[in-house]
């Protein structure tokens, strides 16, 4: 017999958990796409639980954006001690690569 029991999550994880799936959508498809249906069906967690979390869907999209973001602003973050050109071509050079890397949902965001 299959053992069908899913993991406990603190709240903190599952809230983390939601958004990261939140996020994973934007690698496909637009932000107005992502529904609250549409995500505690990934999740497999009720709706309402979606609605404790954010609030609403605007609060769902509103830290679905912030966590891609706050991923963008981390991964291009300019390197401290370098001359200034050297820089500048270094953080273009990594904006470059996250675009190319996590194209859908730069452009979700976009």
């Amino acid at each position: 017999m299959e053992n069908d029991r899913r993991t406990r999550l603190t709240p903190d994880e599952r809230r983390a958990q939601l958004v990261a799936l939140g996020v994973a959508f934007l690698a496909d498809n637009p932000l107005v796409q992502l529904t609250i249906d549409d995500l505690s069906a990934r999740a497999g967690v009720s709706r309402g639980l979606l609605f404790h979390y954010f609030g609403s869907k605007q609060g769902l999209h509103r830290e679905v954006v912030r966590t891609a973001r706050d991923a963008m602003l981390h991964a291009t973050e300019p390197v401290d001690g370098l001359p200034p050109l050297d820089r500048l071509h270094d953080t273009l050079e990594r904006i470059v690569a996250f675009v190319r890397e996590h194209s859908g949902t730069f452009y979700s965001l976009v």
